[in-house]
């Protein structure tokens, strides 16, 4: 089974990043294969920034994420770019600080308070941790387990329980809460 992913946002948010790990838990749930694409704009704040990850049972041939079955907006900007790609009866998750108009769309909608979430964590750069393990909440493309694994291996020392605890808010996300909003 093949499903995609996009992170998308602005500069500074942490999209190509949540991709990254994305691709890095998928590997420690040992999936057979996943490949990660990044685009950003030539601004390191505020530009656009999306993250794509395809992840597979089976080599991928085609290594493009088209039409995600999963978008992450972490920004209104970011929605509106990326909304239209969106696969008919797909997932859309935002956060509704940043996201402020969600169209009628046909697709899942789930409302996360990423940034809140964030700030209860400990600091809001660790946004995009939680917005990953939402999504691997929502989803169940990747275990609690395997998340975590990945975030641990790539922050930066001394900021371990700060990403654990931005992991566990994510994964302690109410679904029927988060999708009612």
């Amino acid at each position: 089974m093949l499903t995609d992913v996009r992170f998308a946002g602005i500069g500074g948010q942490g999209a190509v990043t949540a991709g990254k790990l994305l691709a890095e838990a998928v590997v420690v749930d040992g999936r057979y294969f996943t490949t990660q694409t990044a685009s950003y704009g030539g601004a390191v704040r505020d530009g656009p920034a999306a993250s794509n990850v395809r992840v597979s049972d089976e080599p991928v041939v085609f290594p493009w994420v088209l039409h995600p079955d999963y978008l992450v907006a972490l920004h209104q900007t970011a929605l509106d770019a990326h909304l239209r790609d969106l696969k008919a009866g797909g997932v859309l998750i935002v956060d509704p600080l940043l996201v402020r108009e969600v169209p009628v769309v046909d697709a899942r909608v789930y409302r996360v308070p990423v940034l809140e979430l964030a700030q209860q964590a400990g600091r809001k750069v660790v946004g995009n941790v939680v917005a990953l393990a939402a999504l691997a909440r929502v989803s169940g493309l990747v275990s609690r387990g395997a998340v975590e694994a990945a975030v641990l291996a790539k922050v930066p020392r001394g900021t371990e329980p700060l990403n654990r605890r931005a992991v566990e808010l994510g994964f302690e996300l109410d679904l029927e809460r988060a999708a009612a909003a």
